[in-house]
C-alpha cells in the first residue's frame, strides 16, 4: 500500500471511529436503556401512558375552580420517569409549559411544572400528587404551586381531575 492510501485509511478509520463514538454508540446505549426501563414497568404492570392527553381541571383547596387545562405526558425518560408538556390559557392567550413527573408501583403519579414568561410576577410552579384510576383513563389529586389567584400571587393548594381525552399523538 502506498503511503497515501496509508494516510487515507487511517483517516477514514479515524472518521469511523468517531462516528461510532459520538453517534452510534450513544444511539444503542439509548436503546438499551429504553428497553430496561420497559421491563421495569412491565414488571409493575404499569400501563404505557404516554402519548396521552388530558383535560385537566384545577380548583383552589375552598372548592372554586382555578383553570382547565390540557396536559400531555410526552414520552418516558428513564425507568418511572417521564416529561410532557400543558397549555393554559391567560388573558386570551395560549401558554405552553412544562412537566416532568415519576409513576410509582402503586399507580401514583407525582409531576413538577415550570411555566415561565405567564403574565405574572413569576414562574408558575408546582407539584401535583394524583392517583392513576384503574382504567387509566383518570388522574385525582391534590395541587400545591405558585399561581395568582385575583390580584394575588402566591401558594396555592387545591384538588386536580383529568381526564384522558386522547390515547396517543
Amino acid at each position: 500500500m502506498s503511503d497515501n492510501g496509508a494516510k487515507i485509511l487511517i483517516a477514514v478509520l479515524g472518521l469511523l471511529g468517531i462516528i461510532i463514538t459520538y453517534i452510534v454508540a450513544p444511539i444503542v446505549k439509548a436503546w438499551i436503556e429504553n428497553k430496561k426501563s420497559a421491563k421495569k414497568r412491565a414488571a409493575n404492570a404499569l400501563p404505557d401512558i404516554m402519548g396521552t392527553t388530558w383535560e385537566a381541571e384545577w380548583d383552589f383547596q375552598d372548592g372554586t375552580p382555578y383553570t382547565k387545562e390540557s396536559v400531555t405526558l410526552e414520552k418516558w425518560t428513564k425507568d418511572f420517569e417521564f416529561q410532557g408538556y400543558g397549555f393554559v390559557v391567560h388573558a386570551g392567550k395560549q401558554y405552553k409549559y412544562s412537566i416532568t413527573g415519576v409513576v410509582s408501583p402503586a399507580r401514583v403519579v407525582a409531576l413538577t411544572w415550570t411555566a415561565e414568561g405567564f403574565p405574572t410576577k413569576g414562574a408558575n410552579l408546582g407539584t401535583a400528587c394524583l392517583q392513576l384510576s384503574p382504567g387509566s383513563n383518570r388522574l385525582d389529586g391534590s395541587w400545591v404551586g405558585l399561581a395568582q389567584a385575583d390580584d394575588k400571587f402566591g401558594l396555592y393548594t387545591g384538588s386536580v381531575r383529568m381526564k384522558k381525552i386522547r390515547d396517543s399523538l
